[in-house]
């Protein structure tokens, strides 16, 4: 709904306009998720995780990236458990 003088909204105007919605649903894939993480999120200089790949698997996201610990970075999925923590013993 437009509001003030303006006859239809302007999107860039934040003002211009009145936007009412009680319920919504986007979507957005998997490619373009993790550009909005990457340019976003992650984006910063010094950014604990860089790189991140998204996929969908069998329903399920598959997150890829690199973790960058202590002025470091190594490639390794973020399910992986660290050595020496396999709890399936």
């Amino acid at each position: 709904m437009p509001l003030g003088k303006n006859e239809f909204p302007v999107f860039d105007d934040k003002d211009s306009l009145n936007l009412r919605i009680s319920m919504a649903e986007i979507a957005i894939d998997s490619s373009n998720l993790a550009n909005v993480l990457n340019s976003y999120v992650f984006a910063r200089p010094h950014s604990p995780i860089t790189e991140l790949s998204i996929r969908v698997e069998n329903g399920h996201l598959k997150v890829k990236g690199k973790l960058h610990d202590k002025g470091t970075s190594r490639s390794r999925h973020p399910a992986e458990a660290p050595p020496g923590n396999d709890k399936t013993k």
